[in-house]
């Protein structure tokens, strides 16, 4: 009941100090003395009428919005009620100047009628802006924090609610600006609320890729790129669609969702960076303008299903010790092979003598700590697992699962060999590389206490020497 303690608390002050000047009033005998307490009576009176509004006013918003909520931030809106009060205030001042001082309101109300009239044309803006306020208020689309995005300019007016009132809502941009936009002007404008019905919506990109990348690779690639960003919805699935087949090609439609507004443009520019790699990586581009002469009439334009394996071997940095001619001899050994998403592509733990090199798709590493299983990372297209099993013979130390559907190349034992056998000097380059890339806690996980110490003496360049020299059956 505090809520209602003020204007109780001053009406009772005001009754008993009413008794308190009559008493004074029947023991006074100056004139002077008792034209005092008589002005002063009429100013309680006066008083009382101004507390009982006050009083009233509270009473029926305690009674409306309960005993929980009395600043009506639900239900019923603070504006009405303050709207209602100032109707109440009104009356008093009536009631005070027909009651209290005898006075006819007639007059006062004709008055006051011209008044309200002269005024309500001076301020017509102000006052729709009020009773635009009072429609918002009720209805309720947006609270403060959630950002709001309006329709007619290019790029669209967006701002997030720090402030409602009588007149205006203010919002402040993602550049840091004040946005006021009084209340009137925002109900007649379109807007979306970006934050309702969740936190959380969906944004839409575009690419264009050429007609010769297969339709279902393209969204495959796309899909992956995606997946491999931070800070999207993992639980809303992406969506991939083709809008339309202009002369640059196949223009696809990316949706995906992002956790609010704010975070959006981040996210947007890392997920097309990913597009834009992983289709570099698996040896396509995005389409651009480009006029084409075709000057033989047999010449047949089909879509490649192939796979672009030679410049994918010669992007991973453990392959750049070999020559092109080496790396030419390795690729007519190699194919591209495909797997299903959640795919277990290798096993922590078993023997190994290859590596994978992602091609398309998205694969992700885990191991086992106890009965939990952890993951360690996302292998992206461009991106190698397993090369310390292929160089040295050493059991997995992680398992591998697709992500996505997923194409990988597999380089064999039996591949390298011949390359190593005959320029055994290719050994020292690897061992350099691998272990500027080896992770010490990774070579931890299946290295025995004997081999940890003899990398300690000799340094882990020279023991991956060794290792692949005798793996490999070349003098070392």
């Amino acid at each position: 009941m505090k809520f209602l303690a003020s204007p109780v608390a001053s009406g009772v002050f005001l009754v008993l100090l009413a008794f308190g000047l009559k008493w004074v009033l029947t023991l006074a005998s100056e004139p002077a003395i008792q034209q005092l307490v008589r002005y002063s009576l009429t100013g309680i009176y006066a008083g009382l009428w101004f507390v009982g509004a006050w009083l009233l006013k509270r009473v029926i918003q305690y009674i409306i919005s309960g005993p929980s909520n009395q600043d009506g931030e639900e239900g019923v809106p603070k504006l009405l009620f303050d709207l209602f009060g100032i109707v109440l205030f009104i009356a008093a001042l009536i009631g005070v100047v027909g009651v209290v001082f005898g006075k006819s309101i007639g007059g006062l109300l004709a008055t006051s009628g011209v008044l309200t009239g002269i005024i309500a044309f001076a301020v017509r803006d102000l006052i729709a802006d009020v009773f635009a306020g009072i429609a918002l208020a009720i209805e309720k689309p947006f609270k403060i924090g959630e950002w709001l995005q309006f329709g007619g300019g290019t790029p669209p007016e967006t701002g997030r609610v720090v402030e409602t009132n009588w007149r205006a809502v203010r919002m402040v941009t993602v550049q840091g600006r004040t946005m006021v936009m009084p209340n009137s002007v925002l109900t007649r404008r379109e807007f979306v609320n970006l934050s309702k019905p969740k936190q959380f919506f969906r944004t839409v990109k575009q690419i264009c890729v050429d007609f010769s990348v297969p339709p279902e690779r393209a969204v495959d690639i796309i899909l992956s790129a995606i997946k491999a960003t931070p800070g999207i919805v993992v639980s809303q699935a992406p969506l991939i669609l083709i809008d339309e087949l202009n002369e640059r090609g196949t223009v696809f439609s990316i949706h995906f969702w992002v956790p609010d507004y704010p975070a959006m443009f981040l996210i947007e520019r890392q997920v097309m960076v990913n597009v834009i790699n992983f289709l570099n990586q698996a040896g396509y581009s995005p389409a651009y303008p480009k006029n084409e002469i075709d000057l033989t009439w047999r010449h047949r334009r089909e879509i490649s299903q192939e796979l672009e394996i030679s410049s994918l071997i010669r992007r991973v940095k453990l392959l750049k010790a070999l020559t092109s001619e080496e790396l030419d001899q390795l690729e007519s050994k190699l194919a591209a092979v495909s797997f299903p998403a959640n795919t277990v592509i290798v096993s922590e733990g078993e023997q190994g003598d290859s590596l994978f090199i992602v091609l398309t798709g998205l694969v992700r590493a885990t191991i086992q700590n106890g009965k939990d299983e952890i993951e360690v990372g996302t292998i992206k297209p461009g991106e190698v697992f397993g090369e310390m099993s292929l160089l040295t013979g050493s059991p997995r130390n992680a398992s591998v699962t697709t992500v996505t559907d997923t194409a990988l190349v597999e380089i064999k034992r039996h591949h390298l060999q011949p390359v190593l056998k005959a320029n055994p000097a290719v050994i020292d380059q690897l061992s350099e590389i691998e272990s500027m890339r080896a992770n010490a806690r990774d070579l931890a996980l299946n290295t025995s206490t004997e081999d940890m110490n003899d990398i300690k003496k000799l340094g882990l360049k020279h023991f991956l020497k060794r290792q692949i020299s005798k793996f490999f059956g070349v003098a070392g």
